[in-house]
């Protein structure tokens, strides 16, 4: 069952820092801690300017440093390029939809070329895996059966659009991640409380198993993982993703699906949660 709903399409977003010099774009200037000297405030702003240009409204990003990190410890020598993750968010078009959001990569090629990876799913998911795949393919990747979880979840923190999602290994990360969505949504009040002690009663009683599985078939991972889905406006989900990941970093989704609840629940002041 597909569960994921598109977000606004950026078809331009690359096109743009291609078809004008990154100095056409705006003068350079600081956008918080972006390297040394101000040198990564470069490609930040080529990247925030040109989205903005294609999204035709306001757009915020920051700096995803944990999927920095990630990356880092999967690789299994240094990368060629500098690379950088970055994560886009544009207003919603109107009061009933969410905010789009997507993650994109920018990789710093010797002789100051910026290369643009975007992995929004405007098109349905199937185009965020294959520029996914598009950006692992050159990448110096050899996964082990004990990394292979991990580099899911950089996937499935980049490629699912609106929704932010985040492996959930045991019941203490699912127990923290969705705390963390009720005070974003309710702020540190006893509302958020009540919403999280109601949803968390309700998972108890589900008992989903949440240990991911891993398989080796024909050189290629089999892997079975859950994950905790947040979307703008909406009660948490727990979702199942069944994935084949090769050595190399090739992703392809086998299905996804809901586990609990079963369907979506928008948030409401005075409606319970799931």
């Amino acid at each position: 069952m597909q569960i994921l709903r598109s977000c606004r399409p950026l078809r331009f977003l690359a096109v743009l820092l291609f078809l004008f010099p990154l100095a056409a774009l705006g003068q350079t200037r600081e956008l918080g801690a972006t390297g040394k000297d101000g040198d990564g405030a470069r490609p930040e702003q080529a990247v925030l300017e040109a989205a903005m240009l294609s999204s035709n409204g306001p757009v915020k990003m920051r700096r995803r440093e944990d999927l920095d990190e990630l990356l880092r410890t999967l690789e299994t020598k240094k990368p060629p390029r500098e690379l950088h993750f970055y994560e886009l968010r544009s207003a919603p078009r109107t009061a009933l939809d969410a905010s789009a959001v997507w993650v994109v990569v920018v990789a710093h090629s010797p002789g100051h070329v910026f290369e643009l990876y975007s992995f929004e799913d405007g098109e349905g998911l199937s185009a965020a895996v294959q520029e996914f795949n598009r950006f692992t393919y050159p990448l110096p990747f050899s996964i082990s059966k004990e990394q292979v979880v991990a580099f899911a979840g950089l996937f499935l923190s980049s490629c699912v659009g609106e929704q932010s999602t985040e492996i959930a290994l045991d019941a203490d990360s699912v127990r923290h991640a969705v705390e963390r969505n009720y005070i974003a949504a309710y702020g540190n009040t006893h509302r958020a409380l009540d919403a999280y002690v109601y949803w968390w009663e309700g998972f108890e009683a589900k008992t989903p198993a949440l240990a991911p599985s891993v398989e080796l078939r024909n050189g290629h991972y089999r892997v079975v993982v859950k994950a905790v889905a947040t979307l703008e406006g909406r009660h948490p989900e727990i979702q199942e993703w069944d994935l084949e990941i090769s050595r190399g970093g090739e992703v392809h989704v086998l299905g996804n699906q809901a586990v609990f609840p079963k369907k979506p629940h928008w948030l409401f002041f005075d409606f319970p949660t799931p």
